[in-house]
């Protein structure tokens, strides 16, 4: 970080909130130091601040404060022609007197925007900040949860980055909290994350899957309402929750199949609580072997469809999945369901 920050502007890009976040802690602490208190801080989006307004908020003075930290988010939606040439013009002739910060999860700034802005601000104040890679998120967490003076086994770590968003702003606050649930030095396992789950949340992924196995679909429905109108989840996070847990029923039907005793099959899959193998057992009771395998397959679409999809239109798509899952087995929508294919007419769920 350069030695004079003030006066100065600051391009922060890309998805990873934690170390963005810690950037722009480092950033205050320089400004506090410079000016010998802490700026002032205003947080600006296009959508409620007009750029044209937010450069008057850098230009103009202010007599009780030393310093002006000025963060506008969003900065990959601005494009309009205006907007450009006001950030462009502030830019060159920036206001000794404050800062001022683009922030984007996006890796990039429009590019009228970004071409011409890379010529005014320093290689060192335009950082972009990526995700880990798939093969080091692990690795950090071990060593993240290792500074607490706290053990975590490898299977438990993979539990925790299924649920948790990937960036390590959201992984170090649930590993925070894990490690003040479970007290200092504690060696985490998988029923420990579980069971810090149950505590933390009223209605979670692991309820949800309880619901699932006894395939009621109204019971379903309603503890997936209650997730949704939380908001402790996101779609995708509830997605992975589910495909670890079918991934685990999946092994313990094969197990069965190969003449493993439950007991023994429950030890090698690591699930040991009294209450979670009674959701095992009955999901390998309500479930095939061949329902299991749609499922999972099922499951990696929904994944996708999350992930592309606005928004919007994933109330609709959740409700949809829980219902091809408890209803359908894993049977894609649109396919024809062994039932329709009965001349029995009394067919129905599976038994209970």
């Amino acid at each position: 970080m350069s030695k004079k920050p003030a006066g100065a502007v600051f391009v922060l890009l890309g998805p990873e909130h934690g170390e963005k976040k810690e950037y722009l802690e480092k950033l205050k602490a320089h400004l506090k130091k410079q000016h010998g208190s802490a700026p002032d801080l205003y947080r600006c989006y296009p959508a409620d601040s007009s750029v044209e307004e937010v450069v008057r908020l850098l230009r103009t003075g202010d007599l009780f404060a030393s310093h002006r930290l000025v963060l506008l988010y969003d900065a990959e939606s601005v494009k309009g022609r205006n907007e450009v040439a006001a950030l462009l013009e502030y830019a060159e002739h920036p206001n000794t007197d404050a800062t001022l910060v683009l922030i984007s999860d996006a890796p990039r700034l429009d590019s009228k925007l970004e071409t011409k802005l890379k010529k005014q601000v320093p290689s060192e104040r335009w950082k972009v900040f990526w995700e880990m890679f798939e093969n080091q998120k692990k690795g950090w967490l071990v060593g993240y949860f290792r500074k607490q003076g706290v053990q975590i086994t490898g299977e438990a770590a993979e539990l925790i980055l299924e649920l948790v968003e990937n960036n390590t702003e959201d992984l170090k606050l649930e590993a925070d909290r894990l490690c003040l649930f479970l007290g200092p030095d504690a060696a985490i396992g998988v029923e420990d994350v579980e069971r810090f789950v149950y505590h933390s949340k009223e209605e979670n992924v692991f309820t949800l899957f309880a619901a699932i196995a006894e395939r009621t679909l109204s019971g379903s429905l309603e503890v997936l309402q209650k997730i949704t109108l939380s908001g402790v989840s996101e779609p995708v996070q509830l997605v992975a929750g589910l495909l670890w847990q079918f991934r685990n029923l999946y092994t313990l039907k094969l197990l069965e199949e190969a003449r493993f005793g439950r007991a023994e099959a429950f030890s090698r899959l690591n699930i040991r609580s009294k209450r979670n193998q009674r959701t095992y057992a009955l999901a390998a009771e309500q479930f095939s072997r061949g329902e299991i395998e749609q499922i999972l397959e099922r499951l990696v679409e929904y994944d996708t469809l999350f992930r592309s999809l606005r928004p919007a239109m994933h109330r609709g798509l959740e409700q949809q999945l829980i219902y091809v899952l408890v209803v359908r087995g894993g049977l894609a929508v649109g396919s024809p369901h062994p039932e329709a294919l009965s001349p029995d007419p009394a067919a129905t769920l599976p038994a209970r």
